[in-house]
Order: C-alpha cells, then sequence, then structure tokens
C-alpha cells in the first residue's frame, strides 16, 4: 500500500513517515484515590448506564491498591456524565488483587440495571484461592461470589460479561481461572461460565499442560448466527508441537452447545510465527459488515534472518462467519515483543463497519484501525515517560450522547496511575463538484474515508478508469473552490496549491493512505487527482474534490 503524508509546514502532501497523533479529546481524566493509587488502571471496562442518568459509565481495577491491607485491590465505577466515583469497593483480605480483571457484566440479576465484575485471582487466604465476584450495578453490592476449588488456579485472571448463554432472560459471566489442572494436564487452564440464577453452565478446559487457556476470556458476540452469544478464549502459553517456535492458540466456543467453533494455532500466513497468541482477545463487533460478530486477538510474531529474530507486536481481526483473518483489515502491526490489549470499538467513524483499537509501546499508547480498510485512524499517546498508557483498553459506549462511541484507556504506572475516557469523534468527509472526462468515456473517481483528526490517516482509492499504470498529480489546497479550466474540467481546490505525484497499478488503480502529520488542526482541506489526457484539449482529465474537515 502505498503512503502519503500530510502537513501544514511546507508541503501538505509529501512522501514521508506519519506523525505523532494529538489527543482526541479526553472527556474524562480519571484519578485514584489518595493512598490507593497502587495499580490503578491495570484493568477497564465500559460498565453500561450503572447510574440510569442516559450516560453509559466505567469501571476500573487497582489489583494492588491497600484498600483491606496490603494488595488487597480496589474496584471502581466512574460516571460517564461527570467522572465522579458511583461505587469504590474493596478486596476482601491482603493479597487478594481484587480489580486484577474487571468487565462490564449486563444485567444479571433482572432489575433492569447492568451490572458488573471482578477478579481476585490471587485471592484469599494467603494469595492461594482466587475468586470473581459480580457487584449491583444499582447499589455495588455483591450479588455473586465464585471461588477457587485448588490452590493457586488463577481464578478470576479473566473476568467478561457473556450476554444470556442459557436463553433464561438474565446475563451470564465467564470467569478465567489459567492455571486450573485438569485432565492430568497441570496448568493447563479452564475457563468457567456461570449463571448469577443457576450456577455453572459450562467449563471448557485447555489443550496442553501449562497453556494458560483462560489468560483471556471475552464474549464475542454472535459468530455463527444461532441466536446465542458466542466465547473467545486465549491460551497464550498453549504448545505447537510440530512448531516448537510458535506458542499460544486461540479457541471460539458455541455458547448454545459449548461445541468449539474455531481454535487457532497460528493465524500468521507467511513464514513467520506467532508468540502468545491469545495473550489478549476480545469481541470486535462485524468488522466487515457481513452480519456476523469477529473478534480481534492478539500475540507477537517473529522472523528470522540468520542468526537474528526480528519481533513485533500484532492483532489479527478473525471473521465469525469462516474463521479467516479478515482480509484489509486482519493483522495490525504494532511495536515492541508484550503483550497487547486490544478491544472492539464500535463504529468510530460512522462508515457501517465496527473499528478496533490496540495497545502501542515506544511509545505507550493506543491506536484505533478501521474496520473496512485495516488502516489506522488515529494515535493517543500517553503524557509521562513509561506511563503505561494502553496496558488497558475497552470500548466505553457513547458516553457523552454524540452518537460516537468512546474509548476507556487505562496507564497504570507506579508513580502516576490514571484513566481516560477518550472521545473518538472525527471530522468530516464530504465529496465536491463533478469530475471531468476528458476524452474517455467516464471521469477518473476519488474515494477517501477514515476518521480525520490531526495523526490519523485516511484510506484513499483512486481509479483512473484507464487499464494500465498511470502518472498524475494530487493537488491539495486550502478549501474549496470553482475555477473553469476548459472542456468541462474544473479546479475544485482552492489555491495556494500544494501538488504530490502519484503513480497507479497496472489496472490504472492507486490505493494509498494519507497520513494527517498537521501539528494543529485544519479547518479544511481539499484534494482532487488530476490524469494526463493528451486527447483532451487541455491536456488532463480530472476526478471530483473531496474536502476535509480535522478536527
Amino acid at each position: 500500500m502505498r503512503r502519503v503524508a500530510a502537513g501544514i509546514a511546507g508541503a501538505l502532501f509529501s512522501l514521508c513517515p506519519a506523525g505523532l497523533a494529538l489527543a482526541q479529546g479526553d472527556l474524562h481524566v480519571l484519578k485514584p484515590t489518595p493512598g490507593l493509587e497502587a495499580g490503578f488502571g491495570w484493568s477497564v471496562s465500559g460498565a453500561g448506564d450503572v447510574d440510569g442518568d442516559g450516560h453509559p459509565d466505567v469501571v476500573v481495577g487497582a489489583p494492588q491498591a491497600a484498600s483491606f491491607g496490603p494488595m488487597a485491590g480496589l474496584v471502581m465505577v466512574f460516571s460517564g456524565k461527570h467522572g465522579d466515583v458511583l461505587h469504590s469497593l474493596p478486596g476482601s483480605s491482603a493479597r487478594d488483587n481484587l480489580g486484577w480483571s474487571v468487565s462490564d457484566a449486563g444485567d444479571v440479576n433482572g432489575d433492569g440495571i447492568p451490572d458488573f465484575v471482578a477478579g481476585a485471582p490471587c485471592g484469599e487466604p494467603d494469595m492461594s484461592l482466587g475468586y470473581a465476584r459480580v457487584y449491583s450495578g444499582d447499589t455495588g453490592a455483591t450479588l455473586q461470589k465464585w471461588q477457587a476449588k485448588s490452590l493457586h488456579d488463577g481464578f478470576g485472571i479473566s473476568v467478561s460479561g457473556a450476554g444470556d448463554i442459557n436463553g433464561d432472560g438474565f446475563a451470564d459471566v465467564l470467569v478465567g481461572a489459567s492455571m486450573e489442572d485438569h485432565n492430568g494436564l497441570p496448568d493447563s487452564g479452564s475457563v468457567h461460565v456461570f449463571s448469577v440464577q443457576g450456577g455453572e453452565i459450562y467449563r471448557f478446559d485447555g489443550h496442553s499442560a501449562g497453556g494458560a487457556f483462560g489468560s483471556s476470556v471475552s464474549d464475542a458476540g454472535d459468530v455463527n448466527n444461532d441466536g446465542f452469544p458466542d466465547i473467545v478464549v486465549g491460551a497464550p502459553m498453549d504448545e505447537h508441537a510440530d512448531e516448537p517456535w510458535a506458542s499460544g492458540s486461540v479457541e471460539i466456543l458455541s455458547g448454545k452447545d459449548g461445541t468449539s467453533l474455531y481454535r487457532f494455532l497460528d493465524l500468521v500466513p507467511d513464514m513467520s510465527k506467532t508468540e502468545a497468541l491469545g495473550c489478549c482477545v476480545s469481541d470486535a463487533g462485524d468488522v466487515n459488515a457481513d452480519g456476523y460478530a469477529d473478534v480481534i486477538v492478539s500475540g507477537y510474531r517473529y522472523m528470522m534472518f540468520g542468526a537474528t529474530i526480528a519481533t513485533t507486536a500484532a492483532a489479527y481481526v478473525v471473521s465469525g462467519k469462516c474463521g479467516d483473518v479478515i482480509a484489509g483489515s486482519g493483522e495490525l502491526a504494532g511495536t515492541g515483543d508484550d503483550r497487547r490489549a486490544v478491544s472492539g470499538a464500535g463504529d468510530i467513524d460512522g462508515d457501517g463497519f465496527s473499528d478496533v483499537v490496540m495497545q502501542l509501546r515506544t511509545p505507550d499508547g493506543v491506536r484505533a484501525w478501521s474496520g473496512k480498510h485495516g488502516l489506522w485512524l488515529f494515535s493517543e499517546y500517553g503524557w509521562y515517560a513509561n506511563d503505561q498508557l494502553g496496558e488497558a483498553l475497552s470500548d466505553a459506549g457513547d458516553v457523552n450522547g454524540d452518537g460516537i462511541p468512546e474509548i476507556v484507556v487505562g496507564a497504570p504506572s507506579k508513580w502516576t496511575p490514571y484513566v481516560r475516557v477518550i472521545s473518538t469523534r472525527c471530522g468530516a468527509i464530504a465529496a465536491v463538484g463533478q469530475g471531468c472526462a476528458g476524452s474517455a468515456s467516464e471521469a477518473p473517481s476519488m474515494e477517501i474515508t477514515g476518521c480525520p483528526v490531526p495523526g490519523g490517516s485516511l484510506s484513499l482509492v483512486l481509479d483512473t478508469r484507464t487499464p494500465r499504470p498511470t502518472v498524475g498529480l494530487l493537488i491539495a489546497g486550502s478549501g474549496t473552490a470553482s475555477l473553469p479550466m476548459g472542456e468541462g474540467c474544473t479546479l475544485l481546490v482552492a489555491p495556494p496549491l500544494t501538488p504530490a505525484w502519484l503513480e497507479t497499478d497496472v489496472s490504472g488503480v492507486l490505493i494509498a493512505q494519507i497520513d494527517l502529520n498537521m501539528a494543529i488542526p485544519l479547518a479544511a482541506v481539499a484534494v482532487q487527482a488530476f490524469i494526463p489526457d493528451p486527447a483532451s484539449s487541455v491536456g488532463f482529465r480530472n476526478t471530483s474534490a473531496v474536502a476535509i474537515r480535522i478536527e
């Protein structure tokens, strides 16, 4: 894919790498209770509208907070409307690590108010029996508590709402226990599906000793369209007998009958291999708009170059319909080689396709990616060196009521932990005027899609309607205009003009990424493509213009 970068110092368009993104806009910056800062932001989730004010709220875990003794842990729920604390819930005893995992749970008790769940994998007593608690969104009271049956099982290391798995009208809950022993396989791991009303619905077990099945869990949405929500589970230490350099797996399980729908050991289609696949998993929404729910999973991939091993974090969007990595939005590259948090984000850019977010490193941050094109929409970076922004992230729902979903992102650094609720509101893109066909039968076309924000990127698809390699000009201006140029061709972008050369493939099509490297927002930018046309009296033909408002 070609990349075109846009800036305002000098040329608007030039061939150069993308720069750092500026803030989308923080709706809230959430801070821990003084004295209870440790680990604040290690886990985050949207919580639904627990206080009934019409704005979704968020839940944050601080598993090392000294709430009821050292590292007892703490779970806090914050108002999406004004950022105030709605609930603050401590662990039961020292070293529980309550809040290691948190999630919305849906309405588990039928009171019409969404509830939430938190895990304490170290548990009580003496860091041995982990537990998970479901809390009332209304009152913060404990509705249910499940505890490990054996010591050091990691029960509660991951939790998630599951949707209504058993069809009884109440939401159900997932709890991962990554070190449970089953079927003669020590530390193979398990995932439990619980009903607050009726106990355990399913237990799914890992496939290899030490595989850590259940390290990450999530509802998957209805991936097979059978009317029941399904489940996605990561096992980042799962062994590959025939590929000793690879590890990890992801399994998607049917909520209807518990059968395995897909199990993935490696999602990389080339000679590289995947390590720690399944370290993070999440529902992704319907990324390719085929009517089936999709999922996003992460690990890191490596490739050997002689004695050198190159590693990079990677996330994969997997089709619920067929189990394949979705073309175009499949592999999303990160940096570094450790875990990468991932989440569905809802439809950020309003194109009808669900989008996704992924943790970044060096610098710490988070990046949103288009579900439609697989191009990045915007990035957010931490405020302090090594503040771990992005260590936890989640969709938050439409917190501010603007019709666009927000995201919640944790930065659980040792020194200055915080959580940001970030608006994903984009600028706007609109077609202007008409193209000029010149001597051809139809005018060339240009489509630009994405989220126009400083530091973001857009997808450009240009079709010259000429089935051969073509060189032309992409013209950028500070706004729109209408300047006749002969034979019905019109310059539709306003001077001063900045040109950039473009070159299509053999079919006369160019697919490129425009990186918006401006340091401040512009009120508007307009772009238009001009294609040589020697048979025309003016010597060219042109597309309509695209006006971009960058916010």
